[in-house]
């Protein structure tokens, strides 16, 4: 639910999702994240987002919107599957294989947002793999037709992928070639979360 200053409130059930633990005295993965995604979204000057795994999607549970007066909006609280955009291709990669396996199985019943998302299990199968290569997603028009970015996971205590963070925007803004820039800065800061994670454990 929104609370008064428009950010996201976590109901009862994403609270846990988004947890670095179960246990009640720990601080959930927005608080602790919240430094990352502010230098994140001041060192790109687009828009930032995250979102938290619940089971087979992906929930936005922050965000920090770009300043630019043409940037991405995404919505506090949306679920989505895991096979187009940033962060949810960053958490598919990183899943273990019979999962990622069996996410393929299905993509004929998932839906195509753009031309360019990929229904094709052999196709996304590579994309997970360079993915996994170079520790970061690449979202080039796959789930908005007008909008590119990258996403990287997190993890927990036990290197379960959880969680995970993006950066992008407009694509007449971010081009093909600043991509590995971003890339580069989205993959520092999900490692700062995933450390804080386990300090946090």
């Amino acid at each position: 639910m929104l609370a008064d200053d428009g950010r996201f409130e976590l109901t009862p059930l994403l609270h846990q999702l988004s947890s670095a633990s179960a246990q009640p005295k720990q601080r959930s993965l927005p608080e602790l994240a919240g430094p990352f995604l502010d230098e994140l979204a001041a060192q790109s000057g687009e828009s930032v987002n995250l979102f938290v795994r619940a089971g087979d999607h992906a929930v936005c549970v922050d965000r920090r919107d770009s300043p630019q007066l043409v940037r991405l909006a995404s919505v506090l609280g949306v679920t989505v599957p895991l096979h187009a955009g940033a962060v949810p291709k960053a958490m598919l990669a990183f899943l273990p294989e019979a999962d990622q396996e069996r996410i393929l199985a299905d993509l004929d019943r998932l839906p195509a947002y753009t031309e360019r998302t990929v229904l094709d299990a052999a196709a996304l199968r590579r994309e997970l793999a360079e993915t996994r290569a170079r520790g970061y997603s690449i979202s080039d028009e796959d789930y908005d037709a007008s909008a590119r970015g990258v996403g990287a996971p997190i993890f927990d205590d036990r290197g379960v992928v959880v969680a995970g963070i993006s950066v992008g925007g407009p694509s007449f803004r971010v081009g093909r070639e600043t991509l590995s820039a971003l890339g580069a800065l989205v993959v520092e800061k999900a490692a700062a979360i995933t450390r804080r994670f386990a300090q946090a454990g």
